[in-house]
C-alpha cells in the first residue's frame, strides 16, 4: 500500500511539474528535472524491494538530487529578487532624491517667509511694548515722584537741622543722593517709554564713580576686595550720572556673582 500511494504521489508531483511547463512557469524545467530523479530512484528501489532485481537502493540519493535542485531553483529566485530590489532601491532613491531637493527648496521659501512673519510679528509686540510701558510709566511717574519728593524734602529738612560735626549728617547725604537718582531713574524710564533720547552732559566721572563705590563696598562679601584705581587727572565726558553708575553697579554684580564662591580682588 505504501509502495502504491508513493507511486501515486510521485507521479502526481511529476504532472504537476510538467503542467508548469507548460504554463512557462519560473523554474518548472530544474525541478521537473529533479522530480524526474527522485521519482526514477523510488521506481528503482520498488522493483528491487519485490525481487525484480537485485542492486543497491537509490531512494536516498534521489531525494538528495531533488532538495538540491529545488535548492538551485532558490538560489536563481533569491537572485533575481535581490537584483530586482537593487534596482527598485536605486529608482526610488532617485525619486526620493528628486522630491528630497523639491521639499527643500519648499522649505527653505516656507523658512524665508516665515523669518520675514516673525519680524514683522516682533516689530509688531515691540512696538505694543513700548506703547504698553510708555502709558504705565506715566501712569507711576506721578506717584513715584511724590513719594520721592516726600524723601528728598524731609531729607534736606533733616540734613539742615544737623551740626556740621554730626555722625549721622554722611547718611542723611547718602540718602538724599539715593533719592536723587531714584527720580533722574524715573525720567530714563519715560524718556525710553516715550522714544525720546536721554541727556547727555559735560561731567567729571570720578566723582559719580567713587560715590557708586562706596555704596558697592556695603553690598559685596568680605572675602571680596575692591581696588579703584581712577586717574583724578581725566578730564569730563559727556554722559548720563545716571547711567554711569549703572554701568559700573551692573560691571560690579557681574564680578561679585563670578566670584562669590572663591572671594578675590575686584580691581576699578
Amino acid at each position: 500500500f505504501v509502495q502504491i500511494m508513493s507511486v501515486v504521489f510521485t507521479i502526481f508531483v511529476f504532472v504537476s511539474f510538467i503542467r508548469a511547463i507548460i504554463h512557462k512557469r519560473e523554474g518548472a524545467g530544474l525541478l521537473c528535472l529533479g522530480s524526474a530523479l527522485l521519482i526514477s530512484s523510488l521506481f528503482h528501489d520498488i522493483l528491487i524491494a519485490n525481487g525484480v532485481f537485485h542492486s543497491i537502493n537509490l531512494a536516498a540519493a534521489g531525494l538528495f538530487l531533488f532538495i538540491f535542485v529545488q535548492s538551485v531553483m532558490l538560489s536563481i529566485r533569491f537572485s533575481k529578487a535581490f537584483t530586482m530590489a537593487e534596482d527598485l532601491s536605486m529608482e526610488l532613491e532617485e525619486k526620493v532624491e528628486l522630491r528630497t531637493q523639491g521639499l527643500q527648496k519648499a522649505n527653505k521659501e516656507i523658512a524665508l517667509s516665515n523669518k520675514m512673519l516673525r519680524e514683522t510679528q516682533s516689530q509688531l509686540i515691540q512696538s505694543q511694548k513700548m506703547e504698553a510701558m510708555g502709558t504705565l510709566a506715566g501712569g507711576i511717574a506721578h506717584d513715584f515722584n511724590n513719594i520721592l519728593g516726600t524723601i528728598l524734602g524731609y531729607s534736606e529738612l533733616l540734613l539742615n537741622d544737623q551740626a556740621a560735626d554730626s555722625p549721622i549728617k554722611e547718611h542723611l547725604h547718602a540718602i538724599y543722593r539715593s533719592g536723587e537718582r531714584a527720580a533722574d531713574l524715573v525720567r530714563q524710564i519715560l524718556t525710553f517709554s516715550r522714544g525720546d533720547t536721554q541727556d547727555l552732559a559735560p561731567m567729571q566721572i570720578q566723582p559719580s564713580l567713587k560715590e557708586t563705590l562706596n555704596m558697592i563696598r556695603a553690598t559685596l562679601p568680605e572675602s571680596i576686595e575692591i581696588r579703584d584705581r581712577i586717574d583724578p587727572e581725566c578730564g569730563p565726558i559727556m554722559a548720563n550720572q545716571t547711567q554711569i553708575s549703572q554701568v559700573l553697579l551692573n560691571l560690579c554684580n557681574n564680578a561679585n556673582f563670578a566670584m562669590k564662591a572663591s572671594g578675590g580682588v575686584l580691581d576699578i
